[in-house]
């Protein structure tokens, strides 16, 4: 069977919320591993703990004609919890043994096909937001690590709350709706922000590497939905940052292109722990609480693990125009 070997990595002092543990698939017989490639795409995922975030990350492995697009890969789990992370990036390396058994049959085949790597990390903590970020962007850098250049470097920006649930006359804490400002766009914007320029920066130093960002959004970008206010603002400013950032990051035929592709997806709604949630809001629209209510007893929620998939046919399509929303039931 395929021998897993485990390090641990060494964490920076001033930086006690991070956990960095690494996965190596070494080459049958246990003997020393032999590189072949260097990682080719690097993937950042937020919120990657559980359900859609868990499912992105799941995606990229899942499927051998999918893994063998973007590998050798590097992908980096963030959230909040420890214990879901580890359990999302157990889910994975049971998927990729699936087919990584034929890939290691080859005595010249290389054992570092997939390197996972979890951060804990509070993305809602803006004081330390910045260190934490440095922290990882520094690990997903080639340039830093004496690492041949990226081809791909890909951000799932997915971690998000719902916020205040009700009327938006009946919200009565101040701190609370700037507490989800915070994380919903705040953060949000800023992750986005600093992994750009980080790749922009390295794209400067001669390394061609094209950067891909996937803002997780919603119908609630762009319809506004009675007693979500504060959940609809939060999708809507990220679309918004998102387009405007396409649209900074766009070259014409005539310029040097950068490489910087953005895309707004829409999952559709889903069977999560955020829509079960809102099916035990008893202050939710009357409407939207029956859709809720009806999706989950008649089965017509799109399962994470769907959605994930399709989002990952784009990207490896590679075909959409960057800054477009495109939603599930676009690509149905």
């Amino acid at each position: 069977s395929e021998l897993l070997e485990r390090r641990q990595s060494e964490q920076p002092k001033s930086l006690t919320t991070h956990t960095a543990v690494h996965f190596f698939v070494q080459q049958r017989g246990g003997g020393p591993t032999k590189l072949r490639k260097m990682p080719r795409t690097v993937v950042i995922v937020t919120g990657a703990s559980r359900g859609l975030g868990r499912a992105i990350a799941l995606s990229f492995v899942k499927e051998e004609k999918t893994f063998q697009k973007f590998s050798p890969l590097r992908i980096l789990l963030l959230a909040r919890s420890e214990e879901g992370l580890v359990g999302t990036k157990s889910l994975m390396q049971q998927e990729a043994d699936k087919f990584l058994d034929t890939t290691a049959n080859d005595n010249d085949a290389t054992s570092d096909l997939l390197d996972m790597t979890h951060h804990v990390i509070d993305l809602s903590d803006l004081d330390n937001l910045d260190d934490n970020l440095n922290d990882i962007l520094d690990f997903s850098s080639s340039s830093k690590n004496n690492l041949p250049p990226f081809e791909k470097a890909i951000l799932i920006n997915n971690a998000g709350s719902l916020g205040h649930l009700g009327p938006c006359m009946n919200m009565t804490s101040l701190k609370e709706l700037q507490t989800s400002l915070d994380f919903n766009i705040t953060s949000s914007l800023w992750v986005s922000t600093r992994f750009v320029r980080s790749f922009s920066q390295q794209q400067q130093q001669q390394q061609q590497t094209k950067t891909v960002v996937v803002n997780i959004s919603s119908l609630c970008a762009i319809e506004p939905f009675k007693t979500m206010g504060v959940y609809c603002t939060g999708k809507a400013a990220r679309d918004m940052f998102h387009t405007v950032l396409a649209k900074e990051t766009t070259t014409t035929e005539e310029e040097e292109g950068n490489n910087i592709k953005v895309l707004n997806y829409a999952p559709g709604a889903l069977e999560t722990d955020m829509a079960e949630e809102l099916i035990n809001c008893n202050v939710l629209d009357k409407d939207l609480h029956n859709f809720y209510v009806t999706s989950k007893r008649d089965k017509t929620a799109i399962m994470p693990q769907d959605t994930a998939d399709l989002l990952l046919t784009v990207l490896m399509n590679d075909d959409f125009e960057s800054g477009s929303h495109i939603d599930y039931w676009d690509l149905k």
